[in-house]
Parts: C-alpha cells; sequence; structure tokens
C-alpha cells in the first residue's frame, strides 16, 4: 500500500487517547470457527498455518507463522533493504537476506511506505540507530495517528506498544525541549523537522520562530543513533512572523510556535553552534530493533483500535497483514488475510481483524501495510528459500519496503525426514510400472539436505510386486507400501496394484507449465496457464496457446506445445484423448508420441480443417498398432497449410489422458452423464456447431432458454445472413447490440417476431413451451393437425395450431402421464435441443 504525506496535531493526539474508552470490547467467541487447511513445522520454533473461515456472510484464507522466541535457533528481523529506497517483493527480500545458518524460513511484509520517495513512511530503528525517522500521522482516521510499533527489547522481548520521543537542543546555554518530531506543529509545540518530513518546507505559520542548522556531519533520519548528540551551525533564523522554512539536506529545522517561546530564543543568530539529541523513551532504548506502523489492534487481549472504526480505512474490508505478540512477549504471530477475491477470500476490516487475532489468543496486535502488499513466503519442505504462502490481490507480489522475518540460525545436521512419491498417484496396472522419486530430505531442524535419487534405497512390503532401480514393478494384484531410506530418514507410502486398467489414465491436467514449452514453424506462438475468468474444464487452471499465422516465411505453420521431458504412458494405451476449447478457425489438431525404440509416431486429434467448433469439445487419437511399448507422450500442435486459415487464435487445453479400452466413452458435458435423457440430442447439435457448453465444461441442460439464445440457435442452424438485413426496429436492441445482426434475422424471416406490438424483442425473457412451438413451427413451416388435443391447450388457445402441428410431426408428445403439454412453463436448453434433433432427424426416423 504506497501511501500520501502525513502529519498529526499533540491536542488531537490527546483527543484520541481520551475517545479509546468508547471503542466496544468484542470477545474471542463472537469470532467464526475455523478449518485448517495446512499445519506444517516449518523449522524448530516456526510453525505455518493455513486456515479458512466461513461464516455464511465473507470467506476468508488467513495464513499464521507462530514464532517461538523460546527456540535457541529462532530470531525475528527487521528485513531492511540496501538502499533504503530499494522496493522488492517479499519473497525476493527473504532470498537476499538468507544466508548459512540464516535461514528466512518465513516472512511478511513490513512498513507502510511513501509512493514519491520509496521510503518507509514511519520510524524504523535497528541496534538503537535510527535506519528511517519517517513521520507520524495526522487525524484520527489516519493509521499511524499514534506512535506505535513492534519490535524487540534490549533483553529479546517481543514488544508492541506506543513510544515518544525525547529530543533537545542546546543553544547559546539554552535548551531547547522539543515537543515531537516531523509532524504539524499545534499550539506551544516545538517541533523539529528534518528532511525526510512530508515537503520541502516546514509549511508552518507565522506565529513562531524557525532555527535552520545544517553541516550537522551526518543523517538525522537514516544514521543517528538514539542519545547521540549531533553539532550543528546555524544557518538562519526565521523571525515571529514569517515560518514555512525550506529544510536543508544537510541539518533541520527547530519550529517554535508562541511569541512568548520564541522571544526567549530571539537572540539565536546564524554561524553559532547548536547541539541536538534525539532519543526515544526508556522502554525502546537499547532496543534491536523497532518498526513503527498503525493502528494498534490488540491490547491486553482485547480489541483496541487506534483508529476511527468508522473511517473508509478502517471499515472496508481489504487484505490485511498484522503482528501480534502473545502475553509471554516470548511468542509472535505473522498473520495476514487475502482479500479482493470473492468466493475465495473476502478480506476483513480493521475491527474484523482485530476480533480474529483475540481468538488466537494474543496479548497486542498491530495493522502492517495491507491491500496489494499482503504478503506472506514460508520456506516449503525442501525448498532452500521461502516462497509465496497466501494468494496477493494483484495475482503477484508486489515490490514493498521491508519485511519482518523469521530467521533460523540452525546449522545443518543428519537426513531426519523424507518423502517420496509415485510419478502417477493412481491406481498401479498389473504388469506395468511407476518411477518413485523423493521429494525431498531434511535434517532435524528442516533444513533440506542436499541428495541425488540414485542414493535413495527403495523396498515394497506385500507380496504385489518388485524394485527395480527407482521403479516399482506391479506383479499381483494387491495393496502394500514402498519404502524409501535415505540414511536415518524414511518415508512410506502406500500402493494399489489392480487388474490392466479399463479407466483412462491422466498425462497432465495443466496445473503447472515446469514440463511444458512452447515452439513454433513460420508463426509466433506462446503458452501459459488460464486466469481465474478464461476457460477450464477440470481442475483451477488450464493451457491456453496463443498462435499467430500471420506472420513469419510462407509455408505450413505450426504451434506445438512441447513437453521438456517426453511423458512416459503406463502400461498400454490404445488412444489418447484430451478436451480443447475450440475457435472454429478450422486448423488442424496434432500430436507426437515417441515408443520404447524411440521411433516418433504423428497422431490426429482431428482431421485437415477439423478444429472446427468453439468451446469445450473431447477429442482423441488413436495410437498406431506398430508402436513399441512403452510410449511417452511428446507434443501436442496445431498445423495450417491453406493460406486463407493462416490466422491469429487461442485455444485452451485441458485434461490430457491415456485410453485403455475400447468402449471408453468420455462424458459430453461435466453435467450430462452417459444416461442423460437427452444426451443422444444434446451430442448431434453440439457436434453439428449449432449449440455449445459452457466456458467450465458443463451444458446447464436445465437452464431455461431466452428468447436471444433460441435465435441465436435457429440462425446458426438455418444458416442465416446476419448483415444487410433491415432494421426491425425494436427499441430494446440497438444497432451495437451484440446479438442485431442474428435478432434481425429472425424478425426478417418471420421466426421470431416481437412484443408490445412488434416494439421490442424482450432478448432476455424466457422461453416457454408454447413460444418454442409457435417458432419451431414457423422456422421449419410444419404443418399437421395432431389426432388428440392436449387438455391444458383448448382449440381457442393462441399457440393451439403450432402446438398441434408440431405433436402431429412427432416433435413432441406432451407429458404422457397426464396427456398435457404444459404451454406456460419455461423451455430448458435440453428439452429445446431434444424438439431441435427431431426436427432435424425427422425424415431419417421416418422411413
Amino acid at each position: 500500500m504506497k501511501h500520501l504525506k502525513v502529519t498529526i496535531s499533540f491536542s488531537l493526539l490527546l483527543l484520541i487517547l481520551v475517545l479509546y474508552i468508547h471503542i466496544p470490547i468484542v470477545r474471542a467467541s463472537e469470532v467464526s470457527s475455523s478449518s485448517i487447511q495446512e499445519n506444517i513445522q516449518v523449522s524448530p520454533g516456526v510453525q505455518y498455518k493455513n486456515i479458512r473461515l466461513d461464516n455464511n456472510r465473507t470467506k476468508q484464507a488467513i495464513s499464521v507463522l507462530e514464532i517461538d522466541l523460546h527456540n535457541p535457533f529462532t530470531k525475528i528481523e527487521p528485513g531492511i533493504p540496501k538502499p533504503l529506497t530499494n522496493l522488492l517483493p517479499t519473497s525476493s527480500h527473504a532470498k537476499l537476506n538468507s544466508g548459512e545458518n540464516h535461514h528466512v524460513v518465513g516472512a511478511i511484509n513490513g512498513s507502510f511506505y511513501h509512493f514519491s520517495s520509496k521510503l518507509p513512511a514511519y520510524l524504523i530503528a535497528e541496534n538503537n540507530r535510527i535506519v528511517n525517522l519517517g513521520v507520524i500521522s495526522t487525524g484520527f482516521d489516519e493509521y499511524m495517528s499514534v506512535p506505535t510499533a513492534f519490535g524487540l527489547t534490549k533483553d529479546g522481548q517481543a514488544l508492541i506498544d506506543t513510544y515518544q520521543y525525547e529530543a533537545s537542543a542546546e543553544v547559546n546555554g539554552k535548551t531547547i525541549k522539543i515537543s515531537s518530531i516531523n509532524k504539524a506543529r499545534q499550539a506551544n509545540e516545538i517541533i523539529l523537522y528534518t528532511p525526510e518530513w512530508s515537503y520541502e518546507s516546514t509549511r508552518t505559520n507565522g506565529y513562531g520562530l524557525e532555527i535552520v542548522v545544517q553541516n550537522i556531519g551526518k543523517s538525522i533520519d537514516h544514521d543517528l543513533h538514539f542519545g547521540e548528540v549531533l553539532v550543528g551551525t546555524v544557518s538562519q533564523v526565521s523571525p515571529y512572523g514569517k515560518g514555512n522554512s525550506l529544510i536543508p539536506k544537510d541539518g533541520y529545522v527547530i519550529s517554535i510556535q508562541g511569541g512568548h517561546q520564541a522571544a526567549q530564543f530571539a537572540d539565536v543568530k546564524p554561524g553559532q553552534n547548536i547541539s541536538l539529541k534525539v532519543d526515544i523513551n526508556d522502554k525502546w532504548k537499547q532496543g534491536k530493533f523497532m518498526l513503527a506502523s498503525g493502528p494498534m489492534l490488540v491490547k491486553n487481549g482485547q480489541v483496541y483500535l487506534t483508529i476511527d472504526e468508522n473511517s473508509s480505512r478502517a471499515k472496508e474490508r481489504h487484505p490485511r497483514t498484522a503482528v501480534a505478540v502473545d502475553s509471554s512477549k516470548k511468542k509472535v504471530f505473522f498473520v495476514t488475510v487475502d482479500g479482493r477475491q470473492p468466493g475465495y477470500s473476502d478480506g476483513m476490516s480493521l475491527k474484523e481483524f482485530a476480533q480474529y487475532l483475540v481468538s488466537l489468543g494474543v496479548d497486542s496486535a498491530l495493522n502492517l501495510d495491507g491491500g496489494g502488499s499482503t504478503t506472506m513466503v514460508v520456506r516449503r519442505y525442501g525448498n532452500l528459500y521461502s516462497t509465496v504462502a497466501n494468494s496477493p490481490s494483484e495475482g503477484k507480489e508486489r515490490a514493498v519496503s521491508t519485511i519482518l522475518q523469521a530467521v533460523s540460525t540452525a546449522p545443518y545436521g543428519q537426513p531426519t525426514y523424507m518423502s517420496i512419491s509415485k510419478k502417477y498417484n493412481g491406481d498401479i496396472p498389473n504388469g506395468s510400472s511407476v518411477e518413485l522419486e523423493a521429494k525431498y530430505v531434511l535434517d532435524q531442524y528442516y533444513n533440506p539436505l542436499p541428495f541425488q535419487q540414485t542414493q535413495i534405497s527403495y523396498t515394497v512390503e506385500g507380496n504385489i510386486g518388485r524394485i527395480e532401480g527407482n521403479r516399482f514393478i506391479a506383479t499381483k494384484v494387491g495393496t502394500g507400501f514402498i519404502v524409501g531410506k535415505y540414511g536415518n530418514a524414511s518415508a512410506k507410502i502406500p500402493i494399489t496394484v489392480v487388474e490392466n486398467r479399463t479407466s483412462p489414465l491422466l498425462i497432465d491436467g495443466f496445473h503447472s507449465l515446469s514440463n511444458w514449452q512452447v515452439e513454433n514453424a513460420r508463426s509466433a506462438a506462446s503458452i501459459r496457464l488460464s486466469s481465474k475468468s478464461e476457460p477450464v474444464y477440470e481442475g483451477s487452471t488450464s493451457l491456453k496457446l496463443s498462435y499467430d499465422f500471420t506472420v513469419g516465411e510462407k509455408g505450413i505453420k505450426a504451434a506445438y506445445i512441447t513437453a521438456k521431458q517426453p511423458i512416459k504412458l503406463q502400461a498400454y494405451p490404445k488412444r489418447i484423448g484430451v478436451w480443447v476449447f475450440g475457435n472454429a478457425k478450422k486448423n488442424w489438431l496434432r500430436g507426437k508420441i515417441i515408443d520404447a525404440k524411440g521411433d516418433i509416431y504423428t497422431i490426429n486429434f482431428t482431421e485437415e480443417g477439423g478444429l472446427d467448433w468453439s468451446g469445450w469439445k473431447y477429442v482423441r487419437a488413436d495410437i498406431p498398432s506398430q508402436v513399441s511399448y512403452p510410449v511417452s507422450f511428446k507434443q501436442l500442435y496445431i498445423a495450417e497449410a491453406h493460406q486463407e486459415r493462416q490466422g491469429k487464435g487461442e485455444l485452451y487445453f485441458d485434461k490430457l489422458q491415456a485410453e485403455y479400452s475400447d468402449t471408453y466413452e468420455e462424458p459430453l458435458f461435466k453435467d450430462v452423464p452417459h444416461q442423460f435423457w437427452a444426451k443422444t440430442e444434446i451430442q448431434y447439435l453440439v457436434e453439428n456447431n449449432i449449440i455449445n457448453g459452457y466456458t467450465d465444461g458443463t451444458f446447464k441442460p436445465n437452464m431455461n432458454l431466452k428468447r436471444v439464445h433460441a435465435a441465436l440457435l435457429l440462425a446458426r442452424q438455418l444458416k442465416l445472413p446476419t448483415t444487410g438485413i433491415p432494421d426491425p426496429g425494436f427499441k430494446d436492441i440497438p444497432k451495437n447490440h451484440p446479438y442485431y445482426g442474428i435478432i434481425a434475422s429472425v424478425a426478417h424471416y418471420g421466426i421470431i417476431t416481437g412484443k408490445q406490438n412488434g416494439t421490442k424483442f424482450d432478448p432476455d425473457g424466457i422461453l416457454t413451451r408454447a413460444q418454442m412451438a409457435v417458432i419451431l413451427q414457423r422456422a421449419y413451416r410444419l404443418q399437421g393437425e395432431n389426432k388428440t388435443d392436449f387438455v391444458d391447450v383448448p382449440k381457442d388457445y393462441w399457440a393451439y395450431e403450432a402446438i398441434s402441428a408440431i405433436a402431429a410431426n412427432n416433435i413432441t408428445t406432451g407429458y404422457q402421464e397426464d396427456h398435457t403439454f404444459r404451454p406456460e412453463q419455461p423451455v430448458t436448453r435440453a428439452q429445446f435441443s431434444a424438439f431441435l434433433y427431431r426436427i432435424l432427424t425427422k425424415e431419417r426416423r421416418d422411413e
């Protein structure tokens, strides 16, 4: 979160302190219950939890690091960049600050910072030295209107509390007691202004005297120790009545408000020496570090907000970051809550955040920079460095000013923990094999240890197979375990051997691109994982291929999705299938496999020009009978030889799988199972590019059909022209409406007419069964009268003729249990598909 320039008045500060008694206390029992998604010991003194909250109003994703300072190998430090203006993502700060016996195992973003200067907004001190003096906010609606900090005291206790400056100057044998630093001057105050003040000048009025000092020899803002005396030279005295002095880069300004106080120092002259001492109150003196922020959220185990909780900063839900301390002052909590991601995590107001922190049992808590800056990183098992653990609201880490980091100083020890896995996570067909790998080996301090896969020894428990190198060979149907060992570390995983499979085996669900790269021929192409708003058939992501066949040399053009390491397929697959979100560009979808001899075979998922659909469709390619097993999948690609089809496009791929059975059939859509009553009808329309599913792989068969969608389906099937059509004059369909051409066409040909005397089309109106009958009769000129009338469609009913005609043509039988048609009921996508299918296949069915 980047911040504007801020100041505070002393009188307002007193008012704020008085107002605290009016802030209500919310008990921990009011916080909703939580579920822990992940709980790992990161290092001997650091534990990470990933938590979900759901109280039916909001959803929250929370990350918590619990840091035990009793542990001799555990430290907390501020991560301060050099130079101080060097903004970096939290993970980059953590990596730079890691080294031998100094592992940053977890961290959160720290200071608020100024957008313009890139300096931290508030005080940072380390080992009693001022790293950044910063400013103090103004107004009870600002984040740090009460100077508050988190840090470690000289005896190593964690502390969250307010702080006060103790500053004074000596000149002409007189002492100037300074009220505060870098804040708006108020009545009877004496304020010290340094170059880090939010403005180039003091911005004071004329009711005071100002002493300008230069040549102090070092920076107050970034290099002064608390209690250190600085000697400088008075360069200018701005007399009473002037004010607003410029602040020198190599000095400071002392601004004295009020005529009586100013008169005491009227004899100060340019050229005189002046000494300055800036100190901090006792509880912070000689501390290991302190990092100022705000507002305070919890005090003495209760909600305690040092901000107006009705201000926009406090009451709006956003991503949040906080540091908290328990009553022992030896346990510290780093906490983030994600936000701005509806359905995943909404974020919290500051009061809600404080309530949650109270539920963790903390004694005090301090808000840190939040919003897009909110980030937590954690060293995952096997990783050398910490990586992002939460979900930043901008989809990636934001560069931030400083961090708070949990450090493990533990040395490297002996192998103690390890994890092994199979390259394929499902059951193993009898007679096939699976590669084994060790994911990580850790010592007793959870440090990752280097190892080679060849150094891992494996054994099988249960008489179900044998080990050859790092492969398990299945020899008998049953269950058992595979045990991996490395030194004193061991791990066990269950394994099940089944009869040679008939169900498909997932090759790749495209949740990572680590094994995929893009290649091209006479074209340009790129791949990436889909974003949240893009089509995904299964899981959380699909693979998106973007290609441009308009560039490059003439000739056959292609865009390839190539496996960096070909993926070995288990047992003896007969086909390879993949879900493809098509773009109807009529390109050619192909693939390549490698057999056991190293021979490469090209396989066809479509005919040439066969990628002619829009939306999701499952396609499969036969594996040639002459291959030598096992085979490996190498490549998926589109090609185009015809210049008129060499355009640009985007395709999405998901659920690449191997098929083992001649009888296996992939469901048409996720919500249209094989036994669905209208599956045949829907499949016919999909295969003839008349109707599509949705981007999430569903068809939504029971969704009511809108008038505009009926127009679209009929115009598509009848191949009606959509340009050069007279304007139908519908008031609710302007010419820039996305379906204007389609609606104009069906109206022009008399298929779907308007409402309200033809003045409106009502595109989002739900189509009834009676309206559907009329539309289909007009579109396909159906004639005839049914021998038996439906009991709920009398002869004087407005749509009687159309309903009778579609019944006479065997397009509908109505509801046979009571011989009704139910004309006023909405028609669903499945029902419309069935009616349209029966019309289009009528001649074939009549034969």
